[in-house]
């Protein structure tokens, strides 16, 4: 694989900020996750009047629904749920998400889905991203703002070269362990750096 090449999505950049072994199985073991029943109530749950109230917050004069994003510089493309536009080339990147927030708000992986959203959203159209929105449907829908800051654009940029490096390395990153994050991992069951239980040594 010429990993100089490679071209990333938004969704790595959210997989890697979860657990950074993830881009090892999926680009250098080049395993997929499996799709499951929450990956499918996500889907159907994108419907346009379901961000009504996004709409009516920020009333753009247009609504993407879908659209494709590319970074050539840096190699990395996504599709958003929502790009909302406005005048002067601002926008609004919207995403929906069938979960729950954390504790203390916006999810981390989730924070910087939106930065790299409005990096390729910069770099495709132009367009100034100054706000993000997730919008968690559960336990009941709630939306959050996240400022996109130069900060936050660095990081993902970092997070970028931290996935070429894991792939030009050839072996597994330190994982993020934990007990919530890797029950709930839709890798799991594929993970090189899973725990598992040890073994009761058998005596002859």
């Amino acid at each position: 694989m010429d990993f100089d090449k490679t071209m990333f999505t938004v969704t790595d950049v959210k997989h890697y900020a979860y657990c950074p072994v993830i881009i090892y199985i999926k680009y250098v073991l080049g395993l997929r996750e499996h799709t499951t029943e929450y990956m499918e109530m996500g889907r159907e749950v994108h419907e346009d009047k379901i961000i009504a109230p996004v709409i009516a917050k920020y009333k753009p004069t247009r609504v993407l629904r879908n659209p494709y994003l590319v970074c050539r510089r840096y190699s990395i493309s996504g599709v958003p749920d929502y790009l909302l536009l406005s005048r002067f080339n601002y926008g609004v990147v919207v995403e929906v998400k069938w979960a729950e927030p954390a504790r203390y708000g916006v999810k981390r992986d989730h924070k910087l889905q939106l930065g790299a959203y409005a990096l390729t959203a910069k770099c495709s159209m132009n367009i100034n991203v100054r706000v993000g929105v997730i919008y968690y449907l559960r336990p009941e829908p709630k939306l959050y703002e996240v400022k996109i800051t130069g900060s936050l654009i660095g990081e993902v940029v970092g997070i970028i070269r931290e996935m070429r490096d894991i792939i030009g390395r050839g072996y597994p990153p330190e994982p993020r362990f934990s007990a919530r994050r890797c029950l709930s991992c839709n890798y799991r069951s594929i993970c090189p750096s899973a725990r598992r239980p040890p073994q009761t040594p058998h005596h002859s």
